[in-house]
């Protein structure tokens, strides 16, 4: 992405604006590249000065000069995003300060996940992360869940879509009916007037988790299929989480309670 002095100097104020915040965007994005990086940087100074002739009330555009680390640089740019910028911001427009794939011995959980009717492409892809990170061992995506050949699932997923071993199955019944020939316990967490306390319950190992529809929750149908309902503990005014966080807590809790048991 590279833009001309002269044609910048023919957009609106509010074109220019998007403009900057586009090449930041790709500065971000082509921070390792050193030589598309001070490309891309020269043209936002170019740019940036231009712009702060024309609009010198502009005062947050003043303050882009040559940054030269990373912290440098973000630490620079968030209040004109805050400022300026219409996108939420998510994880995949971030630099990367950390690489992946560094850890030398991957760790399977005899955790099986069914992600029945999720309307969200952004909570698949966040569940899918998740999951890879706590070496969850497979996923049933059941009902219109979007699977991870989804491009929003493979964007929010952050490239652990790769990583980890899944199946669609439409019906959810036909999972919960493999999963107890195996033996493996289903858990629903869902929040319900019989559901148990995710503190004072032990998860068994193996376990099969279930999430289902963010508005809607678990059928009654499914709920009666499963061995046992669980909650997390909330304390606040609203009386539920996200899905996707929902589901952080208790794989967290799963590894964390098998590690304990297993010393």
């Amino acid at each position: 992405m590279y833009f001309h002095k002269k044609k910048f100097q023919k957009f609106e104020s509010n074109k220019k604006i998007k403009v900057l915040l586009d090449l930041i965007s790709q500065i971000e994005k082509e921070w390792n590249n050193l030589d598309l990086r001070e490309k891309s940087y020269n043209n936002l100074l170019e740019l940036a000065k231009v712009f702060c002739d024309e609009f010198p009330d502009k005062i947050l555009f003043h303050s882009i000069k040559l940054k030269q680390t990373k912290k440098e640089f973000i630490e620079m740019i968030v209040p004109i995003e805050r400022e300026f910028s219409h996108k939420i911001l998510k994880d995949e427009h971030f630099i990367i300060l950390k690489k992946d794939g560094e850890r030398t011995k991957i760790r399977k959980n005899p955790i099986f996940l069914i992600l029945n009717n999720l309307r969200s492409t952004f909570n698949i892809g966040s569940i899918i992360r998740t999951s890879e990170c706590f070496g969850i061992y497979k996923i049933f995506f059941c009902g219109y869940t979007a699977t991870p050949n989804h491009p929003k699932v493979k964007k929010i997923s952050m490239g652990t879509y790769s990583q980890i071993e899944w199946e669609y199955v439409e019906k959810i019944e036909d999972v919960i009916s493999r999963m107890k020939k195996k033996k493996i316990e289903i858990i629903a967490l869902e929040t319900t007037t019989d559901a148990e306390n995710l503190s004072n319950f032990i998860i068994p190992k193996p376990v099969c988790l279930i999430l289902g529809n963010e508005a809607l929750g678990i059928n009654a149908k499914v709920l009666k299929m499963a061995d046992r309902i669980v909650q997390i503990p909330l304390y606040g005014w609203k009386n539920s989480l996200n899905v996707a966080n929902a589901f952080s807590i208790v794989a967290y809790e799963c590894i964390r309670q098998w590690n304990i048991s297993e010393k």
